[in-house]
């Protein structure tokens, strides 16, 4: 079983405009929503490839009943803790007559330390069956930049082999890995934040992933957006180059990287081949319009194997 931890959902609003004119009048063309958070974008594309999937999440007021409603539209029925503030709204302008996309992401509510508590509860009951467990996104107001600290080490209690996929930024992230999660997949401006240092060519991301995986995991996947990604074991180190396809949206892509990587780990597939899995499901997400999910059917369409280079 794999299980998804969202703490800060939203609902993602796209907007398509032909052209976007600042301080001007812009004509919406059509409008999509989706439910909206790195750990729901992740359930939703392991969903869609008929993998079986737990979901964790925080929802409150209208909002969070109309991402829960269309979760359930997908097939998706989430294990939720009822918050008292609403959850958050996310836009994306896209750009149809020169592909642009441009993102306007909420804080998200304020959590109180009462919910947090029913959450690490059902956190608990859920863990204990997981063998892949997802720590991903952002935090809502309320809640420490620790908190995916005590939730690896809350689950390591109580199922000792399972492995957790940390996918977060700055403070969270840096102290996630004080935890040692079994995998982590920072982007390259994630990667730099962490580091504090600029990340400019090959070598920098040899030396990065090197560096991150010395602060307490297994395993670290570095995305680089249209140049793939590189990633370390402890014993190798695997660029994979990305696939070149058409690109309808970029939104959720490190998402669905996470869904493949997942997907193919749950399989027993190597290294390489979770890797290169990985950069296909992407690959399918860019080429989805807005904020929907791949399905085996975009994977399918996808006939080239991405290059993959083992670096020393």
């Amino acid at each position: 079983m794999i299980t998804t931890l969202t703490l800060n959902p939203a609902l993602d609003t796209t907007l398509y405009v032909e052209d976007f004119i600042p301080d001007d009048s812009n004509r919406v063309l059509d409008t999509q929503k989706d439910p909206g958070g790195k750990g729901l974008n992740v359930s939703r594309i392991l969903h869609k490839l008929n993998k079986k999937v737990s979901t964790i999440t925080f929802f409150g007021g209208h909002t969070g009943n109309e991402v829960e409603e269309l979760l359930k539209k997908e097939g998706l029925f989430p294990f939720t803790i009822r918050i008292s503030e609403d959850t958050r709204n996310n836009i994306t302008i896209t750009k149809t007559n020169q592909f642009r996309q441009t993102r306007l992401n909420q804080k998200g509510p304020n959590v109180s330390n009462g919910e947090f508590e029913s959450l690490l509860s059902m956190v608990e009951q859920l863990g204990d069956n997981a063998n892949i467990f997802v720590l991903s996104g952002s935090l809502p107001k309320g809640l420490k930049s620790n908190v995916y600290k005590e939730i690896i080490i809350l689950l390591r209690k109580v199922n000792k082999d399972i492995k957790i996929i940390l996918d977060a930024d700055k403070d969270a992230l840096l102290t996630g890995l004080t935890a040692n999660p079994f995998l982590v997949k920072p982007n390259i401006h994630e990667a730099e934040r962490l580091l504090s240092r600029k990340i400019s060519n090959i070598h920098d991301q040899i030396r990065a992933i090197k560096d991150i995986r010395n602060l307490g995991c297994q395993i670290v996947v570095m995305s680089r957006g249209s140049e793939g990604l590189i990633a370390y074991n402890g014993e190798e180190i695997i660029e994979v180059k990305p696939l070149n396809v058409e690109v309808k949206s970029t939104v959720g892509a490190g998402d669905a990287l996470v869904a493949g990587i997942c997907y193919a780990l749950e399989e027993g597939k190597s290294f390489s081949e979770i890797l290169e899995f990985g950069v296909r499901v992407s690959a399918a997400k860019v080429m989805t319009p807005g904020t929907g999910v791949c399905s085996w059917d975009e994977i399918n369409k996808i006939k080239d194997a991405p290059e993959i280079i083992r670096r020393k």
